[in-house]
C-alpha cells in the first residue's frame, strides 16, 4: 500500500468514527436523561436520604472530545517523526494553559463562576503555541526542521475535531442553545425547520436560563459539531499532503469564523455588546493567524507526513495510558457538577431477600 493510501485510510477511520459518534448522539442527547451520567451519594440527611454529588455527560463528553483532540495531535505530530513523549509533553502543556483558561475566561466575561468557554480556551492555546514551541526547540526536543507551521496544522485540526466532539456537551447539558424556531425569522424556520432540536427536562441549560423546554430551537451546537468535525477531515488532508499554512488557515478561518456567525444563532447570554467578548476574541485569532503566516514566510508545501506512522505512535501502551489518564481527569474537573444536586434514597426488594 502506498504512502498516500495509507494516509487516506487513516483520515477515512477518523471521520467514520467521528461521523457515527455525532449522527448517534444529535438527537438522543437531547433528551432528559442524557444529563446525569451519575449520583455518588456524600452525606446522609436527617430524613435517611443522602445528598449526591451528579457526574455529567457534560463532563464525560467533554473528557471524550478532548481525548480524541489529544489523540489527534499524537498521530499528526507522530507523522513529523517527534519522539511520543516529547509529543505528549508538548499537549499536556497545552493543556494546562487551556483548561484554566476554559473557566477564567468565562468568569470575567460572563461573570459567573460555575461555567466553561471552549472560544476562551482556544485563544488561550493559540497565543501559548508561540513561546512553547520555542522553548520545546530551544531545549533540543524538536528538530530544526520541525518549524511551527505543522504544529500549528496539526493543533488547529486536533481543535476542530476536539470542538465539534465537544458540542455534543453541549447538546446534553442544553447550553450554547440556539433561537427558538418560532421566533426566528422565516428563512431560518425554512433551513432548519425539519432538523431543530428540542431539549427536554427542566435541568436542561435552555429550559432554566431560556425558558426553552419543548419548543425546538436552532440546532446549533449540531451544526457546529459536523461543521468542525468536517473541517478536522479537512485539514488532516491538507496535513497529509504537506500543505502545513492552508491547512492551519483554513481550519482557523473556518472554526473562528463560524463561530462569530453562530453566536447570531444564539439565544444564551454570551456577554454584553453587538459583538461579544468570544467574537472579539475569534476575529483577533483570524487577523494575527493570517498576518502570522503571511509575515512568517510559510512555505507553500513541505515533506509528506506518513500518518501510519503517528498510529503507531499513537498504538503505544504508553500513549493508550495517557490518553485514558487525560479522560480521568478532564471527566473529573469537568463532569462534577456544582450546579445541580441530587437526593439519593437505598432500600431493598424484600421479595428477592
Amino acid at each position: 500500500m502506498t504512502p498516500v493510501l495509507q494516509n487516506m485510510l487513516v483520515i477515512a477511520a477518523t471521520g467514520a468514527l467521528s461521523f457515527a459518534l455525532l449522527f448517534w448522539s444529535h438527537r438522543r442527547l437531547a433528551q432528559e436523561r442524557w444529563q446525569i451520567a451519575a449520583a455518588i451519594p456524600l452525606e446522609k440527611t436527617p430524613e435517611g436520604d443522602w445528598k449526591g454529588l451528579n457526574l455529567t455527560w457534560y463532563g464525560f463528553f467533554t473528557a471524550t472530545s478532548t481525548a480524541a483532540s489529544t489523540a489527534l495531535f499524537l498521530l499528526m505530530a507522530g507523522s513529523l517523526g517527534i519522539e511520543a513523549g516529547t509529543i505528549a509533553g508538548f499537549s499536556l502543556a497545552l493543556l494546562a494553559v487551556c483548561l484554566p483558561a476554559a473557566k477564567i475566561i468565562a468568569r470575567l466575561v460572563e461573570g459567573k463562576r460555575h461555567t466553561f468557554t471552549v472560544g476562551g480556551a482556544a485563544f488561550a492555546g493559540l497565543t501559548a503555541l508561540l513561546p512553547l514551541h520555542w522553548l520545546f526547540a530551544h531545549m533540543g526536543w524538536f528538530r530544526p526542521e520541525i518549524t511551527i507551521f505543522p504544529i500549528l496544522s496539526a493543533v488547529a485540526a486536533s481543535y476542530a475535531l476536539g470542538e465539534g466532539i465537544g458540542r455534543l456537551a453541549c447538546i446534553s447539558f442544553g447550553c450554547c442553545y440556539g433561537k427558538s424556531l418560532e421566533d426566528a425569522p422565516a428563512p431560518l424556520r425554512r433551513l432548519f425547520g425539519n432538523s431543530g432540536v428540542t431539549f427536554h427536562g427542566s435541568l436542561k441549560k435552555a429550559a432554566y436560563e431560556g425558558g426553552l423546554e419543548g419548543r425546538p430551537v436552532i440546532p446549533v451546537q449540531g451544526v457546529t459539531a459536523f461543521l468542525y468535525v468536517s473541517c478536522a477531515l479537512v485539514g488532516l488532508l491538507l496535513f497529509s499532503f504537506g500543505f502545513y499554512a492552508v491547512s492551519f488557515i483554513f481550519c482557523l478561518l473556518v472554526t473562528q469564523g463560524w463561530r462569530v456567525l453562530s453566536e447570531r444563532l444564539r439565544e444564551d447570554y454570551r456577554g454584553e455588546g453587538a459583538l461579544s467578548a468570544y467574537q472579539k476574541l475569534s476575529l483577533i485569532m483570524i487577523v494575527f493567524s493570517i498576518a502570522g503566516t503571511f509575515f512568517g514566510n510559510a512555505s507553500t508545501v513541505g515533506a509528506e507526513p506518513e500518518l501510519f506512522a503517528g498510529v503507531r505512535v499513537l498504538w503505544s501502551p504508553l500513549m493508550i495510558l495517557f490518553i485514558q489518564t487525560l479522560w480521568m481527569i478532564v471527566f473529573i474537573y469537568m463532569g462534577r457538577s456544582s450546579i445541580t444536586g441530587s437526593s439519593i434514597r437505598f432500600y431493598l426488594h424484600d421479595d428477592r431477600v
